[in-house]
């Protein structure tokens, strides 16, 4: 055995003894029937994630604690690669800006490769900082512009933000946290969570009715 395959499978094996062969292994309808008893520490885990998920996280303490339970999960992403490995990394997110942020939005022209509802819409470049740390961003465009238009926006600009990642910002695979929505009688929203909040400039995409409040 030579150094780096012992490596290899001591990480391995550190991973199993905190987490088990299946990683969340009681969630039935991803894996169809339960695997194994979770241990402590991936129920403590697995109740930040769902919480976070399907929104009853009470944002108290959200860096602190969902990235250093996150980070935890990210040092066995090779062991448990179809609940933790994301599956994509070109992701949408919807968010709602005011009238005032619109002069942010650089380089706008009409673009008919990705319509929203199949209005006229127009793409641009927006530099994203996001609040926190821990985000939900989706493979689907169609569930960004719903958050994007939706009550938690109300009287606001709704836009779509496009940005190709780099793996490392990421974690989970869509299958995975669907499954956690689907187990708690929410929508499936295709979900990956990036785990950084440095800036971006990422392709945005604002419906042409929107562009003369500028």
């Amino acid at each position: 055995m030579n150094f780096k395959t012992f490596l290899t499978e001591q990480k391995t094996s550190e991973c199993e003894a905190r987490f088990g062969e299946y990683l969340f292994g009681e969630l039935k309808p991803f894996y169809k029937k339960e695997k194994e008893t979770d241990t402590p520490t991936e129920k403590m885990i697995f109740s930040f994630v769902k919480d976070f998920i399907v929104g009853e996280y009470d944002g108290k303490g959200v860096d602190s604690v969902l990235i250093h339970a996150f980070n935890e999960l990210k040092k066995c992403q090779k062991d448990y690669p179809e609940v933790i490995k994301p599956n994509s990394n070109t992701l949408y997110r919807g968010i709602g800006i005011d009238k005032g942020e619109l002069k942010n939005i650089k380089g706008l022209k009409s673009t008919s490769k990705q319509k929203i509802w199949g209005d006229p819409t127009s793409v641009g470049v927006y530099k994203y900082a996001g609040r926190s740390k821990v985000q939900s961003w989706s493979e689907s465009f169609g569930t960004a512009f719903d958050f994007a238009s939706g009550p938690n926006n109300m009287n606001k600009i709704p836009i779509v933000l496009e940005y190709t990642f780099s793996e490392k910002a990421l974690l989970f695979n869509t299958k995975f946290l669907n499954s956690i929505s689907k187990d708690a009688g929410y929508s499936q929203e295709n979900e990956i969570i990036r785990i950084e909040n440095k800036p971006i400039n990422t392709k945005v995409y604002i419906l042409d009715e929107h562009i003369g409040d500028k």
